[in-house]
C-alpha cells in the first residue's frame, strides 16, 4: 500500500513538474494572429496592430535582457500611475516576450493584453519605457525548442532566412527572438521562435 501511494505521488509530481509550463503558459494572453501558410516548423503569419510596452538597455546579452526585463516587469507590475485613478495598475503578463539585439544593446519587448490602447494604458514610472502600437505586419517564424542562446538563435535564423530566399520573398535584415515560456522550464518543453518581417501583404 505505502508503494503504491508512493508512485501515485511520484506520478503526481512528475506530471505537474514537466507539464507545469504548459498550464502557466495557458494562462497568459497571445497575440492573435492568421497563418498564410506552413512549412514544417515555419510559418507565414500575418499579425494585426498591436499595443506594447519597450525599453532599450545597453550592455552584455545576459545583463541587457535580465535588466530589460525587470524594467517591464516592473511596469506591470505596478511601477506606474494609472490615467482613471492615480494609483498604480497591475497589468496581466502576456505571451511572447520579444526581444531585437543590436550591438551592445538589447530592445525587449511586452505586448500588452487586448482590453488596452496606448491612451488608455498606465504612465510608466520609468521614462525608459516607450508605449507604441505595433503597425500590422506579416513575419516569417520559425520555431525551436531549447535555450534561445547565440548559437541556436544564429542557426534557426539562418534557417529560416534560407527558406525566406528560396520561395524569393522579400524580408527584413532584422529578427526578433520570441520566448514564451518562464525560466524554469525544462529546455525541451520551452518554445521559442525567431521572427523577420516580410513585404508579403
Amino acid at each position: 500500500m505505502k508503494f503504491k501511494i508512493f508512485f501515485i505521488a511520484l506520478f503526481v509530481n512528475l506530471t505537474v513538474f514537466l507539464f507545469g509550463p504548459y498550464q502557466a503558459m495557458a494562462k497568459y494572453e497571445e497575440p492573435k494572429y492568421d497563418i498564410i501558410s506552413k512549412s514544417g516548423d515555419i510559418e507565414i503569419r500575418r499579425y494585426p496592430e498591436l499595443v506594447a510596452a519597450t525599453v532599450s538597455v545597453s550592455g552584455s546579452r545576459k545583463s541587457s535582457a535580465d535588466e530589460a526585463f525587470m524594467v517591464l516587469a516592473g511596469y506591470i507590475f505596478g511601477k506606474n500611475t494609472s490615467k482613471k485613478s492615480g494609483q498604480k495598475e497591475k497589468i496581466e503578463m502576456t505571451t511572447p516576450v520579444a526581444m531585437k539585439e543590436e550591438t551592445s544593446q538589447m530592445e525587449m519587448t511586452f505586448f500588452m493584453p487586448s482590453k488596452y490602447q496606448v491612451d488608455s494604458l498606465p504612465k510608466p514610472l520609468d521614462d525608459r519605457i516607450v508605449l507604441s502600437k505595433v503597425p500590422g505586419r506579416t513575419v516569417a517564424s520559425i520555431r525551436f525548442s531549447g535555450i534561445a542562446d547565440n548559437k541556436s538563435v544564429k542557426d534557426q535564423k539562418e534557417k529560416l532566412v534560407r527558406f525566406l530566399e528560396k520561395n524569393s520573398t522579400k524580408h527584413s535584415s532584422e529578427h526578433f527572438v520570441a520566448v514564451y515560456n518562464p525560466p524554469w522550464t525544462l529546455p525541451f518543453l520551452r518554445r521559442n521562435e525567431i521572427w523577420i518581417k516580410t513585404d508579403l501583404p
